[in-house]
């Protein structure tokens, strides 16, 4: 008989001793944040926007851990879990920009001056914005684009 892989295998040691399968979740209602801490006199209202963000990340996290990258069992839901941490991190960035009366440009400015502000940052930001504003349909399976030199531009 074949063994079961070692994932599957904790998956289903987690639903022996749990009557629900949302039992074996972690207990979010309690989450201890570590980034969502606020410090002592801020006046920064987005705490609590970037405690989901922090949420939302540790929740995609732990179902990324009962995954199998081999199949895409839990495709639909690890998706999911990505949207909601993109949708909230942008929000939260969107939230601080709002309560000090920044422009858009300006909000873009500060965040582009940021030395964390760097591929995978700009990649995560790209991707939330193409979730909120990308409509798929059956009929596409291919993306090209086309990349072209400042020389190019000039040439024209």
């Amino acid at each position: 008989m074949r063994e079961l892989p070692s994932t599957l295998k904790k998956l289903l040691t987690v639903f022996k001793r749990a009557v629900s399968p949302l039992d074996a979740m972690p207990d979010f209602q309690n989450f201890q944040y570590h980034l969502a801490t606020i410090p002592s006199g801020s006046k920064i209202r987005a705490w609590s926007k970037l405690g989901e963000c922090e949420r939302r990340l540790e929740m995609y996290k732990w179902v990324a851990s009962l995954n199998d990258p081999r199949k895409a069992q839990h495709r639909i839901l690890l998706n999911d879990t990505v949207s909601a941490f993109l949708l909230t991190f942008e929000a939260t960035i969107q939230f601080v920009g709002d309560q000090l009366r920044w422009s858009a440009s300006e909000l873009g400015n500060w965040i582009a001056g940021q030395p964390q502000y760097n591929v995978t940052l700009r990649g995560l930001r790209t991707l939330r914005h193409f979730e909120a504003h990308a409509i798929f349909t059956d009929g596409i399976r291919r993306l090209g684009a086309i990349l072209r030199t400042a020389e190019d531009l000039v040439r024209e």
